[in-house]
């Protein structure tokens, strides 16, 4: 099934460009500051809670993922998988850091 977004009178899944397009197309046309946002993924991205849960391997180059971008997503996770487990281990030690100090 994968990543869906839940419109008032429709429910569309992201499963392809062409979707993203007519998802973004859809947000842009409903809500101004949705604009500033040229992909689905983009605007997810801008919502700090999801950063922790948006990956996706499923299909096609990477895109918008800064060093990873157009990294097969064949290899996507090996790729991407230690780098953000080191990520997140720094983000626990900051926290920590912070915490106690």
């Amino acid at each position: 099934m994968g990543w869906q977004v839940v419109f008032h009178d429709d429910l569309q899944t992201l499963e392809s460009p062409q979707a993203d397009a007519a998802i973004m197309a859809r947000c842009h046309a409903g809500y101004e500051a949705m604009r500033a946002f040229r992909t689905t993924m983009e605007m997810w991205w801008a919502v700090e809670w999801y950063r922790d849960v948006l990956y996706h391997d499923a299909y096609g180059t990477m895109i918008h993922s800064a060093d990873f971008s157009e990294t097969p997503g064949d290899a996507a996770k090996a790729r991407v998988t230690p780098g953000w487990r080191a990520a997140a281990s720094a983000r626990r030690r900051s926290t920590t850091a912070c915490a106690i100090g």
